[in-house]
């Protein structure tokens, strides 16, 4: 189910979609400068609408999901 970017999400750190999208994206591509604008637009929207991600700060959920899998950063404490 895709909600519209003006729904909002009470219980979401960032209630608005649209704002939540904004900053989540504007953290992929700070993260990966080379990531296709469109392609991580696409991302951010995807991200927006699921509950797991909503939960989350959006620049959190952004910097979680570039971590390898295993869920700890390089070098950190695994």
């Amino acid at each position: 189910m895709h909600l519209p970017p003006t729904a909002l999400w009470p219980n979401s750190p960032v209630p608005s979609t649209t704002e939540w999208t904004e900053r989540c994206l504007d953290r992929l591509l700070r993260l990966d400068p080379v990531l296709d604008l469109g392609e991580a637009r696409d991302v951010a929207d995807d991200m927006s609408q699921r509950a797991h991600w909503r939960h989350m700060q959006p620049e959190q959920a952004a910097e979680t999901l570039f971590l390898p899998i295993g869920g700890h950063p390089p070098g950190g404490a695994g």
